[in-house]
């Protein structure tokens, strides 16, 4: 509840309506581009989010177009084939990949490693995302859903999502 609160007024996340934030609902792909906007409108509050990515799913009238096209075009998320799916629901290694990008676009330090053996569904983690979940373990922006247990294929829910932004706004500001 905590860090609903402080990604709300940090200005990262914005409820569903009806004065209700959701925080069990998944997250989707818009939604992320969303999140990782603001928060680089809160690290450049002048910086217009834009972008000319071309992404045959998503109309220019569509609330998340300017950073659906500003997240691919700046190489944070993919869009295969001119595909951006943004109501497809992200994963938790999805998440913590876009993240790890985006870290990396900011200069942060990426290479640093977590010891993902721990967590008896390791071998769940794409080889794509391995570096990025070693990363967000390493960092202590991600955890497991229990003590044993990563989850990287499971859908990300806004609630985890508040968390790891909040984690990764204060990451930033070390």
């Amino acid at each position: 509840e905590e860090a609903i609160y402080a990604a709300v007024e940090r200005g990262l996340f914005g409820g569903m309506g009806n004065r209700q934030f959701a925080p069990n609902a998944s997250t989707n792909r818009a939604m992320l581009a969303k999140m990782i906007a603001n928060l680089q409108q809160q690290l450049d509050g002048d910086m217009i989010i834009t972008g000319n990515a071309t992404l045959n799913d998503v109309a220019e009238s569509a609330w998340y177009s300017d950073v659906a096209r500003w997240a691919v075009e700046l190489g944070v998320m993919d869009a295969e084939n001119g595909t951006f799916a943004p109501d497809e629901m992200i994963t938790r290694e999805e998440m913590v990949t876009t993240l790890w990008k985006f870290a990396g676009f900011l200069g942060e330090n990426t290479s640093v490693k977590g010891n993902l053996s721990r967590y008896k569904d390791a071998d769940l983690v794409s080889v794509e995302a391995q570096d990025a979940m070693s990363w967000a373990i390493a960092s202590g922006i991600v955890g497991g859903v229990s003590v044993d247990e990563l989850a990287p294929q499971g859908t990300a829910t806004r609630a985890q999502m508040v968390q790891v932004m909040i984690r990764f706004m204060d990451l930033l500001q070390k």
